[in-house]
Parts: C-alpha cells; structure tokens; sequence
C-alpha cells in the first residue's frame, strides 16, 4: 500500500473541521438571541422566524361579566283570611208550608194532619206556641198554649220528615214577658228531646200599646233583645203585615221599623192577604198575582236588603179561589220567593194542595 503525504491528509481534516465549528457558532447565536448578518441585498422577515406568541401582542381573554345574584327575597306570609262567618241554618222556612194556630188545637189531631201534611208536599209545619194572653194548661211551660200538645205535634212532623216553625204573637206592653215567650220556643224540647227548628215572631198586634212610636220602638225593641239572648246562629223570621196592605193606611203603619228588623230577622214573612182586597177589578195591585208580588218587593226595598229571604203568606186560604191560588204560586215564583203558603192548614181545600206543591220548586 502507498503511504499518504501528511500533507495531503491535513486539508481533507481541517476543512470539515472548520465547517463544523462555523456551524456551531451559527447555531450558538441563533439560540442566545444573536442576530446574525442579513442577506446584502434582499428583504428578509425575521418575523417569520418567530413563533406565533412572539409576534402577537398579549391580549388578556376577555371573560363574560358575571351575572349578578339578587339578593334573596324574603318569604311572603300569606295574608290570613278571615273566617267565613256561617249564619243560621233557615232552610225551615223553605218551601211549601202549613198553618196551624192555637184555634185549631181542639180541632186537628197532630199525627194525622202531619201524615196529611206530608202526602200533600209540605216541607214545614208552623205552629203557634202562644199569645200574649195565653192561659198555659201546664203551669210549669208558662210559654205555651200547651206544652204537652206541642210534644206531640214536633214528634210526629219530624217523624215523618216535616220541619217545625213555632210562631208567637205578643202585645209589647211587656216586653220582658214577650221576650220571655219567645225565647222559649228555642229552648224547648219535647219528652224525646225534639226542638223546634226555627221561631218567627207574629208582628200584627196594636192594641195594647198607648202610641204607635212607642208600638214600632217596641217591635224593633223585642226581636234586638231575642236576637240577643239566642246568639247569631240560631233562625228568626219576622211575620209582619204586607206593605200593600201599610199603603193603603200609611198613617197607620207611618215608622214601621224595617230596617231594625232587618238587623235581628233571618227571614220575612209578609202576610200577603189579597183576600181582604175587594178592589181587584179596578186594581191590580190587589189581586192575588200583583198583591203577592208587589208585597214581596216592598219587603226587600224597606227593609234594604234586596237579597233578603221571604217566605210569602197568602189567603186566607177559605176565601180564595184555585186561579187565585194559581196566580199567588206564579207570582211569588216571579218574585224568588224562599217559600210560601197560605193560610192555614185546616181551611185550605184539598183542591189548591197539587197548585202549592209547586212552591217547593
């Protein structure tokens, strides 16, 4: 083999040496930030050499504005509401009725006429318990006629599904005797703790009473201090004259106290008599369909309550004819009776019961 001139060596060493070396040094510049020399002649863009969060300026990230949270409400109590106030149970006095005064007592057998009573449609019995004047058979019940005739009488209606009303009729020239007599028909009760359902005071007589001021301050007067001593609950009807009637004598009845009635009544009880009218033919008012109407209407004006509960009295039931009670029934349907009836029971004829009936629709 033929030995190599160092010589000629020495160059193929030294020149990729060199070449390395400047390299290197290139590469030490470029990563300390050096710069190194451009190009002469051409545009050069260092920028290009950069990364991309180099050449952009800093944004700081945009975030969405919290919505604020509100501040809490503070609960709402609910507004209590008043209490439903619940007045006296009055269905007693609705629908068909029947009469029957202390003049029947002798006349009318209580189990017979309440079985009578219940075929022929009436819904509740009103029975007379006394009068101002009343000489009570049993002295124990001052208060009634007879206590022992009124057991029977409540027995047998409620045995057979009939309501009692009792009913009494003072002369206001005592009044503490009055009240007294009143209130007791609330609180009586037959041997087999039978009660009256509802009471209704009968407000017709005068003749007791030295003036008629004092005679209206008297009727206003009884019913406040019943009301009184029964409480709110328990139910009272006012039987009181038809206003036709007061119209046709208004210096009579001048001051009759509806409004204070009013106050202590549940329901109203005009006693619609078209029968004492003898001027029908010429007026209309007076006959059996005008009277029982314009009655009616009356009540609720004077007394100023327009929804009030009536239970219209018609007859007297032995001097009116069937097309009378025919035109009593429409009319007091017109008017939106809570009930009605003639009077009474003992004189109504069995021919006018089927007409009645159709006051229990």
């Amino acid at each position: 083999m033929r030995r190599v001139s160092k010589f000629v060596l020495r160059p193929l060493v030294v020149g990729p040496l060199v070449a390395v070396l400047v390299a290197s040094a290139i590469g030490a510049l470029a990563l300390r930030g050096g710069q190194t020399a451009e190009p002469t002649g051409t545009s050069f863009d260092r920028s290009a050499l950069e990364p991309d969060f180099i050449r952009a300026p800093y944004r700081a990230p945009v975030l969405p504005t919290p919505t604020p949270t509100p501040a809490p409400r503070p609960a709402v109590k609910p507004k209590p509401r008043p209490a439903k106030k619940i007045g006296p149970n009055i269905t007693a006095f609705r629908g068909l009725g029947a009469w029957v005064d202390i003049y029947d007592y002798n006349d009318v057998v209580p189990e017979d006429a309440v079985a009578d009573m219940q075929a022929k449609g009436v819904k509740t019995l009103y029975l007379q318990t006394g009068r101002w004047n009343t000489q009570a058979k049993d002295p124990s019940n001052e208060s009634f006629e007879d206590a022992t005739l009124v057991a029977r009488w409540l027995e047998a209606a409620h045995a057979h599904g009939i309501k009692v009303v009792g009913w009494y009729l003072p002369a206001y020239d005592d009044l503490a005797r009055d009240v007294r007599r009143t209130v007791a028909i609330a609180q009586y009760r037959s041997g087999t703790g039978q009660p009256f359902d509802a009471l209704a005071i009968d407000i017709e007589y005068r003749q007791q009473m030295p003036s008629q001021t004092a005679w209206n301050a008297a009727v206003a007067e009884q019913a406040r201090q019943v009301r009184a001593v029964l409480g709110s609950k328990y139910p009272i009807g006012a039987i009181t004259p038809a206003p036709l009637q007061m119209e046709v004598r208004p210096q009579y009845w001048a001051g009759f106290p509806w409004v204070q009635l009013g106050a202590s009544a549940d329901v109203f009880m005009p006693m619609a008599y078209w029968s004492f009218r003898d001027d029908c033919s010429s007026n209309p008012d007076h006959c059996a369909y005008g009277y029982t109407k314009g009655s009616v209407d009356k009540v609720r004006e004077l007394t100023g309550r327009p929804n009030v509960p009536v239970h219209v009295i018609g007859g007297v039931a032995n001097a009116v004819t069937t097309q009378e009670v025919r035109d009593f029934v429409s009319a007091a349907a017109r008017a939106g009776v809570y009930g009605g009836s003639l009077y009474d029971y003992r004189t109504t004829s069995s021919d006018y019961w089927a007409v009645l009936a159709k006051l229990n629709g």
